[in-house]
């Protein structure tokens, strides 16, 4: 124990010194919580990496405080975490903290200010690297936050799994496999936290319900030629694509103007023209180009109706066009925010004794959240973190260290609330808190 102190006070005194950060951040550079947020950072977990090493970074975080982890594998290298921290009544349903361990890709490595997986501290005493905001700084705010009501001796009734998975880069189709999986039915889970996105201003951000995401394949067909020659363009695949786009295009401004009026994410569709596919020769004109779209739907529109629409633009733009889906992930449910639901007053009255104000809001995409709500769990999305710009896989993505600090404050006082909820406030069957999406009927 005396050799890791001093190993980590070599450290930080190394680091200090290396970073020559501005007096005012000294405070931040030494603590354990930023250390360990540092580490995780440094740890590169893009789809294209051996996932081992941040496997072994998190039983090694178990392991310092006693907690059993165990790893759900339903495919190689894409491990699902789960630390355990036990109630006192193993009787009552269990409380799932959400988060990812895989990040997205940092494009355009040498336009970052620092190295994208260094976890460096800036000037503005901010950490910096791919996952600061999406969303290995939560995975630890889970577990800084346990650690101290564990440490603290503070008192847990209910059981507390952390879940940590690695699809938000890819297909979620091995979390919706867990979630009907018999290691996730004994969990007995009867509430979620997932994940979020930071706020702006001093007001943490619940998110409740979660926009149907749809993946769309557009295949345009028509005449090839020899690019020496000018065709009709209304004749060629590409002519065929681009009248699709330019209905596209109308829709998505009438969205844009829609989203301007609005601060909800579930009052618009968010559409986007998101690249092409095809073979390139330079001396022929292409007879089939293959182009996709994303969107995420608004909650006054179902799903059927929005394919209606799309598969309309098609017809209209005349010639020989195919639409598929690529991926379709569906808000069958979202969690109630009233009265009747004990998990939200638990969640208000934290959010009251820390005298933060809060705002529940539509998420802008689907999550690992939205699969454990259709599995009929209750859940929201709080990703405790305020006063910060949202820069989720942004170029130079980056997180306030203080803001990272409270947000451990806010998220213990949220669990203490939640995983002290006496049984007979919320009954056995957790799917009474849940409504169905309009988008699903």
């Amino acid at each position: 124990m005396l050799k890791d102190i001093k190993i980590l006070l070599w450290f930080c005194v190394v680091h200090v010194l290396y970073i020559k950060a501005s007096p005012s951040c000294q405070k931040y550079l030494c603590t354990p919580e930023v250390e360990r947020l540092r580490d995780y950072i440094n740890i590169r977990t893009t789809k294209d990496r051996n996932l081992s090493p941040a496997v072994d970074y998190l039983k090694r975080l178990g392991a310092a405080q006693g907690v059993e982890v165990t790893v759900f594998e339903n495919k190689p290298n894409k491990p699902l975490v789960i630390f355990k921290w036990p109630g006192q009544d193993p009787t009552l349903s269990s409380i799932a903290l959400l988060s990812y361990i895989d990040v997205n890709f940092a494009c355009y490595e040498d336009g970052w200010t620092y190295p994208p997986f260094s976890g460096q501290i800036n000037d503005n005493c901010e950490i910096e690297g791919r996952g600061t905001q999406s969303q290995k700084s939560l995975s630890l705010q889970h577990y800084e936050a346990l650690s101290r009501l564990t440490n603290n001796n503070k008192t847990l009734l209910r059981t507390v799994y952390m879940i940590l998975t690695s699809d938000q880069t890819t297909p979620r189709d091995d979390v919706e496999v867990f979630f009907k999986s018999k290691t996730f039915e004994d969990m007995n889970v009867g509430f979620g936290l997932g994940v979020g996105g930071p706020s702006p201003q001093r007001e943490i951000y619940l998110y409740n319900k979660f926009n149907t995401k749809y993946v769309i394949r557009v295949d345009c067909y028509g005449q090839s030629t020899s690019s020496a020659f000018l065709a009709n363009i209304n004749s060629t695949a590409l002519g065929v694509c681009e009248n699709f786009y330019n209905y596209y295009n109308e829709y998505r401004n009438e969205q844009y103007r829609l989203s301007l009026r609005s601060n909800d994410f579930g009052d618009y569709t968010v559409i986007n023209f998101v690249g092409g596919k095809n073979l390139v020769e330079y001396n022929v004109v292409p007879a089939h180009v293959t182009v996709y779209y994303s969107a995420y739907l608004a909650f006054d529109i179902s799903f059927d109706d929005f394919v209606k629409m799309v598969r309309g633009w098609a017809s209209a733009a005349g010639g020989n066009i195919t639409i598929s889906s690529v991926v379709k992930e569906k808000g069958i449910y979202y969690t109630k925010t009233d009265n009747s639901n004990p998990y939200y007053v638990a969640l208000q009255e934290a959010f009251d004794e820390l005298d933060i104000s809060f705002r529940v809001r539509a998420s802008a995409t689907t999550s690992d959240t939205t699969y454990l709500v259709n599995a009929g769990v209750p859940a929201f999305g709080l990703f405790p973190v305020l006063n910060t710009p949202l820069l989720v896989n942004s170029v130079n993505e980056r997180l306030p260290l203080r803001s990272y600090l409270e947000g451990i404050r806010i998220m213990e006082a949220a669990i203490s609330r939640l995983a002290n909820l006496a049984g007979d406030k919320t009954g056995n069957d957790p799917r009474k808190y849940l409504l169905v999406s309009q988008s699903h009927k």
